[in-house]
């Protein structure tokens, strides 16, 4: 979800993030945004604003992506759930303004 809002939001042409947990850590221990060049702002403009935008506790997740308890599960097991409209991550639009709100600020 992350990567897809910073693409579809123009802010990169390529990017890949990497998160990181350790057991019995809500927050993770490390998160990065790489735009591999290609970033309207630096990585780390962008890696500190996904991180005030994003839900990045596994609970917050869960709620955020809809992916509790009644998830019907069973629309992603044929085909996978790329794009899925029925997919909370491939709805990127409710992202994409807060992720560009964020940045403003961080300029």
């Amino acid at each position: 979800m992350i990567t897809k809002t910073i693409i579809d939001a123009g802010l990169a042409e390529e990017a890949q993030t990497a998160i990181s947990y350790a057991i019995g850590k809500a927050e993770p221990v490390a998160f990065e945004v790489d735009t591999l060049g290609t970033g309207q702002y630096s990585d780390e403009q962008l890696t500190k604003a996904c991180a005030g935008v994003f839900p990045l506790r596994p609970a917050a997740m869960i709620d955020a992506l809809h992916l509790g308890a009644g998830t019907r599960i069973s629309a992603y097991s044929a085909y996978g759930h790329f794009g899925n409209s029925q997919s909370a991550w491939e709805n990127t639009t409710a992202w994409i303004n807060k992720l560009r709100d964020a940045l403003a600020v961080d300029r």
